[in-house]
C-alpha cells in the first residue's frame, strides 16, 4: 500500500488497495489526516518518523495501520521524503507491506516488495519529469524567452532537476532494499 501526505499530515493520494487494508475508500481519505489510518503507537511516533525523513531522506520500521473497524494491522513501512521546501511544504511517501507473520524471511520479502514499489514509483515519475525538463529547455532557447519568463523558466528547470535527483535517490534506495533483503536471505540459507 502506498500513501502520500503533506508535511501537515494531510493525505494527498493513496494506492488502490487502501480500502482492503483500512476499510476507507480513496475518496474518503483525501485531505484527511494520515493519523486516521495509523494505529496509536505509529501515530505517536509519526513526528519522529517525519523528522528522521527530513534529516536523512528515509525512515523504515514496524508500523501499525488502523482499519476503520478499529482493528490494528501490523506492517513494515518505509517513509520517504518527496519534497523538502520548508516545514509546511514537505511531502512524504509511505509504502507499507503487510504479513500475518513476523518471521524474518517474510519481513525480507516485504522489504523486497517495498523496494520494488519504490523503484516502480520512481520509474513512473521519470517520464513526466523528462518532458518538463525538455519543454523548459526548449522554451529557454526561444528568442522570445526574456526577462521574468526567462527567470521563471530557469527556476522551473532548477526545481525539476532537484526532483529528478530525488527520484534517482528513491530508485537507488529501493534497489538497495531489494538487494539487501535478497543478500540476507541468501546468507541465511547458506
Amino acid at each position: 500500500m502506498a500513501v502520500t501526505f503533506s508535511g501537515e499530515g494531510l493525505i494527498t493520494s493513496v494506492s488502490p488497495e487502501i480500502e482492503e487494508i483500512t476499510g476507507y475508500t480513496a475518496r474518503e481519505l483525501a485531505d484527511h489526516s494520515i493519523t486516521e489510518i495509523l494505529g496509536d503507537a505509529s501515530v505517536f511516533r509519526l513526528p519522529d518518523m517525519m523528522n528522521t525523513c527530513r534529516e536523512c531522506g528515509t525512515w523504515s520500521g514496524e508500523i501499525q495501520h488502523l482499519h476503520r473497524s478499529g482493528l490494528s494491522v501490523p506492517a513494515y513501512g518505509v517513509l520517504s521524503l518527496l519534497t523538502s521546501a520548508g516545514e509546511g511544504l514537505a511531502s512524504f511517501l509511505l509504502i507499507s507491506a503487510f504479513s500475518g507473520s513476523g518471521s524474518e524471511p517474510m519481513k525480507h520479502a516485504h522489504i523486497r516488495e517495498i523496494g520494488a514499489r519504490l523503484r516502480e514509483f520512481a520509474h513512473q515519475l521519470n517520464n513526466p519529469l523528462a518532458v518538463i525538463l525538455g519543454f523548459t529547455q526548449l522554451i529557454m532557447t526561444s528568442p522570445q524567452c526574456t526577462g521574468a519568463i526567462q527567470s521563471d523558466m530557469e527556476k522551473l528547470y532548477s526545481e525539476t532537476r532537484r526532483l529528478v535527483e530525488l527520484v534517482q535517490r528513491l530508485h537507488k534506495y529501493g534497489l538497495g532494499l531489494q538487494e539487501g533483503a535478497r543478500d540476507e536471505d541468501v546468507a541465511r540459507a547458506g
